[in-house]
């Protein structure tokens, strides 16, 4: 009886997962198609043919049939062997979103002809030419909030004529975040004034960077805002120069995940909005997650992926 749970460990031991798989013979399968079992039939007839009237011309009609179908196998397997796979990267989307994976198929020699990559969701056709790379993409369709992974995906051909199909399993180890979605909800925060005499903020603090009054400019570093880049400033030749303002320390703002209602996920979404809605704005902001996950104010484009990367993960399985 056929064993799903062994044949499944025998291919990640052979195939592990890996963001760069190069095929070797090891990694690939071959099997003939319904095409080639009616080849291999056709094939049979006329063997049969050919003892029974003793034809010469249908014997030379059989090895050269028979020669094709060898030639053939070859052709296919070779047409998947030394194919090189890699990991090229994907981008973070919202809970029920479409997530995308691209991967970079690369011949090292030969070119590779008529390629299938597919999975449970999606499937995709690519070539590749000698000594060149082409890429490609596979999409996951059911997600939900946390690390979204693409599954062990086949690639496979039957080039070039059908008659053999050889396929390989393969995982290139790609996962995306996915941050929840954002729920528009009324604003619940705290401001530093409410959180004053706690040790989340400094009350000696009464200037902090943010939206009101212009202060300075000051040389791009990276994680500034792009929308505070002064280019005017840099269309002159001053370099890239940085925008920045001030204002009191009471309209630093504080997310905490417990001053929303609803569920855990309703409550995360609601803070994703409010993410969303200060970054677009540049308005300083940190957020706190239970009683442990605390992000201090911040307006930076690297601050808002902070805090979805947080709202993203936080209590998952899949963290």
């Amino acid at each position: 009886m056929f064993n799903f749970k062994s044949f499944k460990e025998r291919i990640n031991q052979r195939i592990p997962r890996n963001s760069q798989v190069t095929l070797n013979r090891k990694q690939i399968f071959i099997f003939p198609t319904k095409f080639g079992f009616i080849y291999i039939g056709m094939c049979f007839v006329l063997f049969i043919m050919a003892m029974n009237f003793e034809n010469s011309l249908v014997y030379i009609m059989l090895f050269w049939l028979v020669s094709i179908f060898v030639s053939t196998m070859i052709l296919t397997w070779r047409n998947l062997d030394g194919l090189r796979l890699r990991n090229a990267g994907s981008e973070p989307i919202f809970a029920s979103d479409e997530a995308t994976f691209n991967i970079t198929i690369e011949s090292l020699g030969r070119a590779h002809h008529s390629l299938w990559l597919s999975s449970k969701y999606s499937n995709n056709f690519v070539d590749c030419q000698a000594k060149a790379s082409s890429t490609t993409y596979l999409f996951v369709s059911e997600t939900q909030r946390g690390r979204v992974r693409l599954p062990r995906f086949i690639v496979e051909t039957t080039y070039p004529l059908g008659i053999f199909r050889a396929w390989s399993y393969v995982d290139l180890d790609q996962t995306t975040l996915c941050y929840p979605r954002p729920l528009a909800s009324e604003l619940q925060y705290y401001s530093s004034v409410d959180l004053e005499d706690s040790d989340y903020l400094d009350s000696g603090v009464s200037k902090n960077r943010g939206v009101d009054n212009f202060d300075e400019l000051k040389n791009y570093e990276l994680g500034d805002a792009v929308s505070r880049i002064d280019w005017k400033a840099y269309a002159k030749g001053h370099g890239l120069l940085v925008k920045t303002f001030t204002e009191q320390a009471s309209k630093e703002i504080w997310l905490s995940e417990q001053d929303f209602t609803g569920n855990l996920e309703t409550r995360l979404s609601q803070m994703c909005y409010w993410v969303l809605e200060f970054s677009k704005n540049n308005q300083r902001f940190g957020i706190i997650l239970g009683n442990d996950i605390k992000i201090e104010p911040n307006s930076s484009d690297i601050h808002t992926k902070k805090c979805l990367e947080a709202l993203a993960l936080y209590r998952t399985l899949n963290d």
